[in-house]
């Protein structure tokens, strides 16, 4: 190995989408080398753990990028040798990742050979977490049920090692809506304002699973300590993916008939405001809307103190929108996010690696929502 080479590996032992995140959450700057068992290479420019450009054989940029999310076996390598290059990619990371992760959902990348665990269902990983949080650590074997949808708790835990689906009831069965490998939380900051609640969806162990139990009394205590403003954020984060969660499961099991068009919804308006600012409701209500494909699905109401917007930590590249419709009294407050993001910055870094993750859960969930509708509308 060059001495130049910082980091190298089998992708049997870790996916690609884990050794993107793990370069970009290091601000890596080098190249990534991926080699399959036919002796096929992708070369991957980061800088400053951005990715700028890829090229294998004559596929340059997100043709060549996406191409290795498909390998199951090989090897990596990545190194400080940095040469120059014609820039082909200016997407942000996650998003890449994200998008990676449903081309090859949807079918329309090759597996190739090796067991795929992810099958229909949507696959998310978090950035590694820091251990100094974890208070204890907890085992679960294939198939036992890690939480049950309807029982209380408030606990949190971070997937160690292994995968854990979510599923949600409907019509007596278990929907399965997204899986969750290494980094990922079950539990969200929004208990600490709500208390004891009966938890959405139940936690299915699809491997042998190692969670960590992060400290409940350190991160209530820094949760006690933001800002109305971004205590109400996680709240607003949690009820949309709820409403988003709870139509892919709808849409999943009943099929799709409640989608209308723009001219059959009132005061039809996109949320989305100038990227810097956001809105709280401050009278009457709305009711939200997914938008795909020029189709529009009712995911419920916005009421008073709710958020609105481009909400931060979600990925903004994607296939769908959200439009708002307001009743007569309908009225927002705007203001500019970069007070949440100021905020932010000066988190704990477990609980900022929950806040994006509870970002990306969102993004991905109305991706799957929105690709389920653009299927059922065909």
């Amino acid at each position: 190995m060059s001495g130049n080479n910082l980091l190298s590996g089998n992708l049997s032992f870790i996916s690609f989408a884990d050794i993107l995140q793990l370069l970009g959450s290091t601000g890596s700057t080098g190249i990534l080398e991926i080699f399959n068992e036919e002796d096929s290479r992708v070369k991957i420019f980061f800088e400053h753990g951005d990715v700028v450009h890829a090229e294998t054989g004559e596929l340059k940029g997100e043709e060549a990028f996406f191409k290795t999310f498909s390998w199951e076996k090989g090897h990596f390598r990545f190194s400080e040798d940095f040469h120059e290059y014609e820039k082909t990619m200016e997407s942000n990371l996650t998003g890449l990742i994200l998008e990676g992760l449903r081309l090859l959902d949807e079918g329309k990348l090759d597996h190739g050979e090796g067991k795929n665990l992810v099958g229909h269902v949507p696959l998310l990983r978090g950035r590694f977490i820091d251990y100094a949080e974890i208070v204890d650590e907890e085992f679960f074997e294939k198939d036992e049920i890690i939480v049950r949808e309807g029982r209380y708790g408030s606990w949190i835990w971070v997937v160690l090692d292994g995968l854990i689906q979510i599923e949600k009831k409907f019509c007596g069965k278990n929907i399965p809506v997204i899986q969750l490998g290494r980094g990922g939380f079950i539990g969200s900051l929004a208990a600490f304002a709500r208390g004891d609640r009966p938890r959405s969806a139940t936690v299915r162990a699809l491997s042998p699973v190692q969670l960590g139990v992060l400290d409940a009394q350190s991160l209530s205590k820094e949760y006690s300590s933001y800002s109305d403003l971004l205590r109400t954020y996680f709240i607003c984060i949690d009820d949309r993916l709820k409403k988003i969660t709870d139509a892919y499961v709808r849409i999943y099991g009943n099929g799709i008939r409640e989608v209308s068009e723009a001219g059959q919804i009132e005061n039809l308006t996109p949320e989305k405001f100038r990227d810097t600012n956001l809105g709280m409701v401050i009278s009457g209500g709305a009711q939200l809307y997914i938008e795909c494909n020029g189709m529009f699905l009712n995911l419920g109401k916005i009421k008073q103190g709710d958020l609105v917007g481009e909400l931060p930590f979600t990925e903004s590249k994607r296939s769908y929108s959200f439009y708002l419709a307001g009743d007569g009294d309908f009225k927002i407050k705007v203001f500019d996010k970069k007070m949440l993001l100021s905020e932010f910055g000066l988190m704990s870094e477990n609980i900022k690696k929950m806040v994006e993750f509870a970002g990306l859960s969102l993004s991905h969930t109305a991706s799957s929502l929105a690709v389920k509708m653009l299927k059922l509308m065909q």
